[in-house]
């Protein structure tokens, strides 16, 4: 175990110069300043955690009115650097670092029925919709993210990717970044994660919180894309990034590249990857649980769904899944039975029986729960549930920007489903399509592998589409594919931007 605390003067410290241990702090006796070791840079390069009086960078102070004085209070520490940006936007994220996270910053979906729905490989969509639409996502200049494809994090920093995000200035950042450094820059564990590190403390200098996560791996198979030096490299970077992420200010650890590892020999887990490198939908995910698990005990909770005051498009009754009037529809309509909603219309796909009834609620919320039980289903069937209206000229028009929210829950009993979407479909446009254009969110694609999320719950949230010429339906369509499962929706709306 390393001391948690060394002394010395500060003279001392720098003739012996040494390298402390990660998470051990150095502490000078005559100055009452204080370092934080990560068992890499020796003492010259790190910087000071505290006020140092004898640091005139960390002794800057300021009063009131902006004018900075050699006596006014309080003394600043090295987060000082934050009073040089603007106020962060509250309640934003931007998601910085290579295409693990480019790739995982997409929502949109194309096609819309069960046998041909295209499903991104999102990560932070889905974690977004495990915590209930807690954030607002800045997008970046790549897709949804800031930086890009293949570059190590030096090349993020040097190519003004960490400035770029800076500038956009969110709340919080999720950064993944490094496996490009370890196996196409076959940099060492030390170099990685002092680039990392500068990374992550350039965004908390300027007032970002950062959730900074693990390394994931690059996938061994056929071709072989890491050798045994990088992986060792690799699980010691990410040593280093735990111990100090644990203690670093401004910054929240999301360890979760042990959900892509196989523990028996350290490779990833190709069964979640789609290319050796990058996560399937099944390995977004599971990433994504782990994100959400993660954030949801620092971000405080956000409800962005509908009470039964609020304005939409769609009316109170079908906000609220009041009512028993819905009806049934599809290959097999006869595989659909029990009350659905009024206004609702559920399509059963051959080989699929659902059983629908209404649940009451027990959170204080009105309405009720929506209640789906799937008791077979094959492994590219299942049912859409359609909340519908027509009124157009009446409660949406013509080149209206809309988005749609639903509430969700699932349970773990009997969970075999591989699909869980929903979308914001405008139905009748023949240039998109018999299907109509479509912006869609989704928690699980259809795939070889089985995802198992247990017991879940939060709220989709799609991404902002403009109504075309043609549309004669606005629809908000649930869409539950792959086994069997039960599934329950609550509160769900369409709202004008």
């Amino acid at each position: 175990m390393p001391n948690l605390r060394r002394e010395d003067t500060s003279a001392g410290f720098i003739s012996g110069n040494p390298v402390l241990a990660a998470g051990e702090h150095g502490y000078e006796t005559d100055t009452e300043a204080s370092k934080i070791g990560d068992g890499v840079t020796p003492w010259a390069n790190l910087p000071y955690s505290g006020a140092n009086p004898t640091n005139a960078a960390l002794n800057a102070t300021y009063d009131p009115l902006g004018a900075a004085t050699a006596a006014a209070a309080p003394k600043l520490d090295s987060a000082t650097a934050a009073l040089t940006y603007g106020r962060p936007h509250v309640g934003t994220v931007a998601l910085l670092g290579d295409s693990i996270l480019k790739q995982g910053s997409l929502s949109q979906g194309s096609g819309a029925t069960l046998q041909n729905m295209t499903v991104a490989m999102g990560i932070w969509p889905r974690a977004n919709a495990l915590m209930g639409q807690r954030l607002t996502l800045i997008p970046g200049p790549s897709w949804d993210s800031f930086g890009d494809s293949g570059l190590t994090i030096r090349q993020i920093i040097d190519n003004g990717h960490v400035a770029a995000l800076i500038a956009a200035n969110p709340e919080w950042a999720i950064c993944h970044f490094g496996t490009n450094s370890i196996v196409a820059g076959n940099q060492s564990a030390a170099s990685t994660f002092a680039d990392y590190r500068e990374a992550v403390t350039d965004l908390t200098n300027a007032g970002i919180k950062v959730v900074a996560t693990t390394i994931l791996p690059r996938m061994v198979g056929g071709n072989v894309e890491s050798t045994v030096a990088q992986r060792a490299a690799l699980a010691a970077a990410n040593k280093l990034i735990v111990d100090w992420a644990r203690s670093a200010k401004g910054v929240y650890l999301c360890n979760w590249s042990g959900s892509m590892i196989d523990p028996t020999d350290g490779n990833g887990l190709q069964t979640y990857s789609r290319d050796l490198t990058h996560p399937n939908s099944i390995g977004a995910s599971r990433l994504a649980k782990v994100l959400a698990d993660t954030m949801s005990t620092f971000i405080p909770v956000s409800d962005c769904l509908p009470s039964a005051m609020a304005t939409g498009v769609m009316s109170i009754g079908r906000v609220l899944q009041a009512g028993t009037t819905g009806s049934f529809s599809g290959s097999n309509p006869g595989g659909g039975s029990g009350q659905g909603a009024a206004n609702s219309v559920t399509y059963v796909d051959t080989g699929t029986t659902v059983v629908l009834s209404k649940v009451a609620r027990t959170d204080l919320w009105p309405g009720e729960w929506q209640q789906f039980a799937v008791s077979a289903a094959t492994a590219t069937a299942g049912f859409k549930y359609s909340i519908q209206n027509a009124n157009v000229g009446t409660d949406w028009n013509i080149g209206d920007n809309v988005y749609a929210v639903v509430e969700f829950q699932t349970d773990a009993a009997s969970w075999q489903g591989r699909q869980l979407s929903v979308q914001c479909t405008c139905n009748g446009t023949s240039a998109f399509g018999g299907d109509g254009i479509i912006s869609s969110a989704d928690l699980a694609a259809l795939t070889a592998a089985l995802h198992q999320p247990g017991v879940a719950g939060g709220t989709f949230r799609t991404k902002p589409i403009v109504i075309p010429t043609g549309t004669t339906r606005l629809q908000i369509d649930v869409f539950f594919a792959g086994g069997t499962g039960t599934i329950r929706v609550g509160r769900a709306q369409i709202y004008k931007v």
